[in-house]
């Protein structure tokens, strides 16, 4: 009978101490994953994302494509989990508002043709904390399987890999950014700097910035990937000034506008699209002499998606922290998330 109570003791410590490794190795993956929130507009969720994410390792070396990019990813989060990246197109728009009290408001559409978004929150200890909308879209994320809330399964694990695609955002210090498709883009390397994907260029930024000036500075030191390059970004901060980054012939120029949407800026041709949306936005601006409220700015993202391919709108106030998230044009059901200003 001794004997037989020591072997349980023994097997009970080693077990102890299996569990006590795990934790220390998996538990804030754990942890994120069984943040995993789901909520009655369709295709929205939102995870809180805690430890390390490998980014600052990442910006040491970039990517210069998605499948390099699949690569890094998959060994530094989810050990061979399939992600199979899928990035096509987009036909998105992104303005600049203030409401009735002057908080500045930025405003996006994504419009693709299958985007769930999950509203992810970092808190980086190399740099500033991100609330940001994840396109887990690219990767398949919830297209047959039901997603289910607080579980841990290979469906929700996928969610450990939010902070690399993130398509939009807004940081601690009122700094927002956007990817939108452009008409075209001059790609040039600048030898010794890393390559970025659009994905990971919106976290370099956001983490690394805290107005429009520095921004411009932090983007122009990355190379751009020549993967499906045909993207500029919108930048804004909470000063209300808006910069929107294009690759010319000339080099990489920040054209200063408060509204973009998939037409170059810096060409007088404009080539691209977009031109209807631009104007429909344009004019909702101007009636309202760039003042409007919330409720207004989702309701102008609504009227100015594209007809069957608006897959989130999200609106970003960069003085006060607040973002609201619609999907699909359904004003009735947005959600509001919180990030802590600096």
């Amino acid at each position: 009978m001794k004997k037989w109570k020591k072997i349980l003791i023994i097997a009970l410590s080693v077990l102890a101490i299996l569990v006590l490794a795990v934790a220390l190795l998996f538990g804030n993956a754990v942890r994120t994953v069984l943040s995993l929130e789901t909520y009655e507009a369709k295709d929205l969720y939102s995870i809180t994302y805690y430890g390390d994410y490998g980014f600052s390792d990442f910006l040491k070396t970039g990517a210069k494509d998605w499948k390099e990019y699949d690569k890094y990813i998959r060994k530094t989060l989810v050990h061979g989990i399939a992600s199979n990246i899928d990035v096509s197109g987009t036909q998105c728009a992104s303005f600049i508002a203030r409401n009735p009290e002057g908080d500045v408001l930025f405003g996006r559409n994504f419009d693709y043709t299958f985007a769930p978004v999950v509203m992810t929150a970092t808190a980086p200890s190399d740099g500033y904390a991100v609330l940001g909308a994840s396109q887990l879209g690219f990767l398949n994320f919830g297209r047959k399987e039901k997603i289910v809330p607080h579980a841990l399964n290979i469906a929700n694990a996928m969610t450990l890999m939010c902070p690399y695609f993130m398509t939009d955002g807004m940081n601690e210090y009122g700094v927002a950014m956007s990817v939108l498709d452009c008409g075209s883009a001059y790609l040039q390397e600048t030898e010794g700097s890393p390559t970025m994907v659009t994905c990971s260029m919106i976290r370099a930024v956001l983490e690394n910035s805290r107005n429009v000036e520095e921004a411009i500075e932090v983007f122009k030191s990355f190379n751009i990937s020549k993967d499906k390059p045909n993207h500029h970004f919108m930048i804004a901060d909470s000063s209300g000034r808006a910069a929107v980054m294009e690759y010319t012939k000339d080099g990489t120029v920040a054209v200063e506008t408060n509204i973009v949407t998939n037409f170059d800026l810096y060409d007088p041709g404009h080539s691209g699209s977009g031109q209807d949306r631009y104007r429909k936005i344009e004019s909702g601006l101007e009636q309202s002499n760039g003042i409007l409220t919330e409720e207004e700015v989702m309701h102008l993202l609504a009227l100015s998606g594209v007809p069957g391919k608006n897959q989130y709108s999200v609106l970003y106030n960069l003085t006060t922290g607040e973002a609201r998230v619609m999907t699909h044009g359904d004003e009735a059901h947005a959600e509001t998330f919180h990030l802590r200003m600096r």
